[in-house]
């Protein structure tokens, strides 16, 4: 998801690689099939249960949100 989110983002600068990354995943983890590239026939996404999907999402809303690194990180 974050190599998707990143597509088109300039690699110069960490800050809007981040935010992109942050803003893919909130927008597709609820309904995003994403399997292994290794073996097509493991979905990873069937391993993370709905609410833990949505939890996900939340967090990733709380950085794209917050003021400064050490609150996205944190």
């Amino acid at each position: 998801m974050v190599i998707d989110g990143c597509k088109g983002i300039s690699r110069n600068n960490l800050e809007p690689q981040l935010n992109a990354a942050l803003g893919y995943i909130y927008d597709n983890i609820i309904s995003r099939r994403i399997t292994d590239p290794a073996n097509s026939q493991n979905i990873i996404s069937d391993d993370i249960t709905t609410e833990e999907k949505y939890r996900i999402r939340r967090l990733a809303n709380q950085a794209l949100d917050a003021d400064s690194w050490n609150q996205k990180f944190y």
